[in-house]
C-alpha cells in the first residue's frame, strides 16, 4: 500500500488503530497460495509439495474482501515458493486496491529483477527471504 498524503496515512492510521484495538478479530492474514517449490531441501516439512490442490485466482479473489471484512490490515503470501504462481501480481494488486498491506516470504532464488519491480508496483512492505 503507498500512501500519497496526509489524509490517506490519517486513514491507514485509523485503520490499523481500530484493527489493533480488538480482540476479537485477526489483524495478520497468512496466506498459502501454493505448495509448490521448485527446490527439495531434506528439511523441508511440506511432502509431495507439487500434488497439492491449489486455490485459483478468482478463489483468492474472491477471499480476501472477506478478510478485510474481518478486520485483517495486513497479509503473508506464502507457501511453498510463492514466486511460482503466475498470478501473484494480480493478487498482490487486489490487495492493495483492498487497502492490506502485503508481505511476501520466499527463498528468492526466482526473484528477478522484473518479479522484484512487481513486488513493489503492487505495494509489498516487505520480502522476507528464507536461505537454505
Amino acid at each position: 500500500m503507498i500512501v500519497e498524503d496526509e489524509t490517506q496515512l490519517a486513514a491507514v492510521r485509523e485503520r490499523l488503530f481500530s484493527a489493533f484495538a480488538r480482540a476479537d478479530a485477526p489483524v495478520h492474514g497468512h496466506l498459502d497460495l501454493t505448495y509448490r517449490c521448485d527446490l527439495r531441501c531434506q528439511h523441508c516439512y511440506l511432502h509431495e509439495k507439487d500434488d497439492w490442490p491449489e486455490m485459483t485466482t478468482a478463489e483468492w479473489l474472491a477471499v480476501l474482501p472477506q478478510l478485510r471484512d474481518a478486520g485483517v490490515v495486513r497479509l503473508l503470501w506464502s507457501g511453498g515458493e510463492v514466486i511460482l504462481r503466475p498470478d501473484l501480481g494480480v493478487l498482490l494488486a487486489a490487495a492493495a486496491a483492498l487497502g492490506f498491506g502485503s508481505v511476501v516470504k520466499t527463498h528468492a532464488a526466482n526473484l528477478t529483477r522484473d518479479r522484484a519491480a512487481m513486488l513493489a508496483a503492487h505495494g509489498v512492505l516487505r520480502v522476507d527471504v528464507s536461505i537454505y
